[in-house]
C-alpha cells in the first residue's frame, strides 16, 4: 500500500513514496500550502511587468470555483457509499455526463478522475498550475477543466481534475475509484459526514454544533493536508492531519513512533480535551511529508459524525445518539 513513482519538481528529479492515496502526497509538494483550508481552492496570483509595448486589452479576472445549491433537500442527503476498510465515495456527474462514484478525501490537494473509467473526451484542457509529474512508465497526467461537477441537489463550478491512473486503489472485490474529490471542493462548503445515516450533508452555512459533546478541531493546512492540535499517548504532543482519504486509524511518521517507546497496535489520542482510547495504528516505513506526527483517517473519523467547515477553518466530531465507536473516548 506505499507505492512510489517518480516526480520531476522545478527541473529535480526525485521519487516520492505515495500514501494510501497514490497522487495525494506527490501533488502536496508541487506547491507551496496556502495559509488556511479556505484558500486551497484559489488560483495562483497572476505576475505582472512592466512593458513599453502597446497596453493589450484587460484579460478577464479568472473565475473563482463556487457551489450552487440547486435543491437543499437532495443536497441535504447525497447517499454515502461506505464499507470498513473501503474509501467513503459519492455520486458525481461531470458536466452532462453520468454519475460516478468519487472519494471524499480532505488529504487531496487536487480533484483527480481516472481516464480509463471516466470519459473525457470534449473536456477542456487546462494548465497545471506549475505543478509537474511523470507517472510511471514516462505517463504524463493531464490538468483538465475548469468544469461543472453536478452532485445530488448541487453544482461545484469551475473546478480543475487532474487525469491520472487509480487502479492502485482499486479494492479487492473488484470494485473501482473512479475519482477524488479534494480541497478544491470541500473548501467550498461545509460538508457533513454521517457514516451512520449513509449520507453526506452539504450546506453554505457555517456549522451551528447541537449535539453534546461536539468536539471542535481548529485546522490550518500543513504540507496541504487539513491538520489539528492533538496529544498521543499522553505525552506526545503536535499535529495531526484529517485525512478522509486514508481508510486506517492513525497513521504514524517513523520519528513520532520512536518517541512513543512500548507503543504497540492501539494508542490513545487526546483532541480538544477529550481522550480516545483503543485508536488503531500503523506506521510509514520512511519519513514522509505529513503534518507533524501523522495522519487520522477512517477507522477513527467514521466512529462519528464528521462535520468539515474549511470555509471557517474548522472541522467538528460529534457522538451519533446511538453507535458503537472503533475507539473510546473519556
Amino acid at each position: 500500500m506505499y507505492p512510489s513513482f517518480p516526480v520531476i519538481r522545478r527541473g529535480v528529479r526525485c521519487t516520492a513514496t505515495l500514501l494510501l492515496f497514490g497522487i495525494k502526497s506527490a501533488t502536496a509538494l508541487s506547491s507551496t500550502a496556502p495559509e488556511h483550508p479556505a484558500e486551497a481552492a484559489a488560483d495562483p496570483p497572476a505576475i505582472t511587468a512592466t512593458s513599453t509595448a502597446p497596453a493589450a486589452a484587460p484579460t478577464p479576472a479568472a473565475v473563482r470555483p463556487t457551489l450552487e445549491i440547486t435543491d437543499p433537500s437532495l443536497a441535504g442527503a447525497i447517499p454515502l457509499t461506505h464499507r470498513p476498510g473501503r474509501h467513503l465515495q459519492i455520486p458525481v456527474s461531470i458536466g452532462s455526463g453520468p454519475p460516478h462514484l468519487f472519494v471524499i478525501d480532505s488529504g487531496s490537494p487536487i480533484n483527480v478522475i481516472d481516464p480509463a473509467r471516466i470519459d473525457t473526451t470534449g473536456l477542456p484542457e487546462a494548465p497545471g498550475g506549475g505543478m509537474m509529474m511523470m507517472m510511471a512508465g514516462g505517463q504524463k497526467p493531464r490538468m483538465l477543466g475548469p468544469v461543472d461537477l453536478n452532485l445530488p441537489g448541487a453544482v461545484a463550478h469551475q473546478q480543475r481534475l487532474l487525469a491520472a491512473d487509480l487502479s492502485i486503489l482499486d479494492h479487492a472485490d473488484g470494485s473501482h475509484v473512479e475519482g477524488i474529490l479534494g480541497l478544491p471542493f470541500l473548501a467550498l462548503c461545509t460538508v457533513v459526514i454521517d457514516e451512520q445515516a449513509k449520507r453526506v450533508e452539504l450546506s453554505l452555512e457555517p456549522h451551528q454544533p447541537t449535539a453534546p459533546g461536539a468536539l471542535e478541531l481548529l485546522l490550518s493546512v500543513e504540507r496541504g493536508i487539513p491538520a489539528f492540535q492533538a496529544r498521543i499517548g499522553n505525552r506526545l504532543d503536535g499535529l495531526l492531519g484529517l485525512d478522509t482519504g486514508n481508510p486506517y486509524g492513525l497513521i504514524l511518521n517513523p520519528d513520532a513512533r520512536s518517541a512513543l517507546p512500548g507503543l504497540g497496535k492501539e494508542a490513545s489520542v487526546a483532541i480538544a480535551g477529550t481522550e480516545f482510547t483503543a485508536v488503531p495504528v500503523d506506521t510509514l516505513p520512511r519519513p514522509m511529508p505529513l503534518p507533524g506526527n501523522g495522519i487520522l483517517g477512517l477507522k477513527f473519523l467514521t466512529g462519528r459524525r464528521l462535520i468539515l467547515d474549511f470555509p471557517n477553518d474548522r472541522a467538528w466530531l460529534e457522538p451519533f445518539a446511538q453507535a458503537a465507536h472503533p475507539a473510546g473516548a473519556r
